[in-house]
């Protein structure tokens, strides 16, 4: 990575009348002079508390700068210089936020309980990352979080071909009546590559954490339980099998069939999905607000329901602690995506409901 290579680039003919020709290199990947470790600066201010006996709560507010980051440095030299430029220690991000918990607890005799509560909230920005010119502002990354979904912004479907003639020229495929129609954002009378802009919000890391985790124990029998959600998220629904009929071979899924209504010439009015079609798309199937969806969920992740048996059945067995218990995971889940875990759709599963029963013993 930090030297510099030769590779070899065909063959030359040296010297006049020469009719063979000879091997030749040119000069590779140029040499990283530079290479460092990330740096990280992070300063944070925060407050915690202890009240009636019985309260806790913390708040605390962040601000985080990366810089030295590895990124391709292609955008940062220009090509003119004739060889491929490495990577560099170029790249800045920062992130702000705050994150606040809460927790209280209450013991009686033969009863007790807790509730507790957290949130956070960070923002990432991109300073530096290494991208090159760009001819309109809207394409340019920076400024925007980590992960920030960029693509076309769908305007409805074409109705007929009247309207195709009349609308920029889409570059991706031939359109049909029908097919997603997308806006001209620069007003060049063609759809392509610069009629992106920034969608939603990112779709690799969420603005906002938040989790609830309460329980009781009354007499031996307990209940504990943990929620978490996730808001400020964005996913995009791209998953052949389940959102995109009929590509790689696939099916047509319940979601488009049942869930959805296709356009036809009988439901162009209130169609919210594109026409079917057997051949590939690339005009359709493409990140866009077409397929955008919101990302936010809350779950209830984990559920315990336990019984400690009496001491005194215990110790008849020379045993401390009997303990017979249920557990459960992702027992619901209230989101925006239909069929799939909408924290990571690219397992093409949806979220698992797994329920076992157990015994916990202490001698």
């Amino acid at each position: 990575m930090d030297k510099q290579y030769w590779t070899g680039s065909g063959s030359y003919y040296f010297q006049a009348g020469n009719t063979s020709a000879g091997s030749s290199l040119k000069e590779g990947v140029l040499a990283m002079e530079q290479l460092d470790l990330e740096v990280a600066d992070k300063y944070n201010i925060g407050l915690d508390m202890s009240l009636f006996k019985g309260l806790t709560f913390s708040i605390d507010g962040f601000y985080d700068k990366r810089s030295n980051i590895l990124i391709d440095g292609s955008g940062l030299i220009s090509s003119a210089i004739g060889v491929t430029i490495p990577q560099m220690n170029a790249g800045k991000v920062e992130t702000k936020g705050t994150e606040l918990s809460a927790m209280w607890k209450k013991e009686y005799k033969n009863f007790s309980y807790y509730i507790g509560a957290n949130f956070s909230y960070a923002k990432s920005k991109v300073i530096e990352n290494g991208e090159g010119y760009q001819p309109y502002g809207y394409l340019s990354k920076k400024g925007y979080p980590i992960g920030q979904c960029f693509g076309w912004e769908a305007i409805g479907y074409f109705r007929d071909e009247e309207d195709i003639k009349n609308s920029p020229v889409q570059k991706f495929s031939e359109v049909r009546p029908g097919d997603v129609k997308y806006r001209d954002l620069n007003g060049d009378k063609v759809i392509d590559s610069n009629d992106q802009k920034a969608i939603g919000y990112s779709t690799a890391i969420p603005e906002i954490y938040y989790g609830i985790n309460l329980g009781f124990e009354y007499k031996g029998f307990g209940v504990d339980a943990l929620f978490q959600g996730v808001g400020h998220y964005s996913v995009m629904l791209n998953t052949a099998s389940v959102y995109w009929p009929l590509r790689n071979n696939t099916n047509i899924s319940n979601w488009y069939l049942n869930d959805k209504i296709r356009w036809t010439e009988d439901t162009k009015d209130i169609a919210n999905v594109p026409r079917l079609t057997t051949l590939d798309n690339a005009n359709n199937f493409r990140n866009s607000t077409q397929w955008l969806e919101n990302g936010s969920y809350f779950k209830l992740r984990n559920l315990n329901v336990y019984y400690n048996l009496p001491s005194s059945w215990a110790r008849k067995v020379k045993m401390e602690k009997i303990q017979v218990y249920a557990r459960a995971n992702n027992l619901f889940s209230l989101d925006h995506v239909k069929y799939m875990n909408c924290e990571d759709l690219k397992i093409n599963y949806p979220d698992m409901t797994s329920v076992y029963f157990g015994l916990n013993i202490n001698f």
